[in-house]
């Protein structure tokens, strides 16, 4: 059972890598924020920003907390917030920019 769990847990991983870097905008945006970030102008209010705009804010978690998108992505999307919380502290986020993403529902694909 457990080696059933993990194949499909490395397909939605496949299928979610695939949907995410065939998007158009996620390229455009990824160079940018990147760009930011190696700047050092990838802040907590930009964080904020793009999560507020329900935009691209997994590529700046990324970044911030040299994790995989991917891994932001689960994250995200579990239905407990302490996953977040351990990479928000981590990153020193701001409770404020926590508390905002942590009310919002699960990102889209193109996040």
């Amino acid at each position: 059972m457990q080696l059933y769990l993990y194949i499909v847990a490395q397909a939605k991983s496949q299928i979610q890598t695939q949907i995410r870097e065939r998007s158009a905008d996620y390229a455009t945006a990824k160079p940018h924020i990147e760009s930011l970030y190696r700047s050092g102008e990838l802040t907590d209010k930009c964080v904020m920003s793009f999560a507020s705009e329900d935009k691209f804010e997994t590529i700046a978690l990324s970044l911030l907390g040299d994790l995989p998108v991917g891994h932001i992505e689960r994250a995200l999307v579990h239905d407990h917030a302490d996953h977040l919380l351990v990479i928000a502290e981590a990153i020193s986020l701001s409770w404020e920019t926590v508390r905002a993403r942590a009310r919002r529902k699960a990102p889209t694909a193109r996040s």
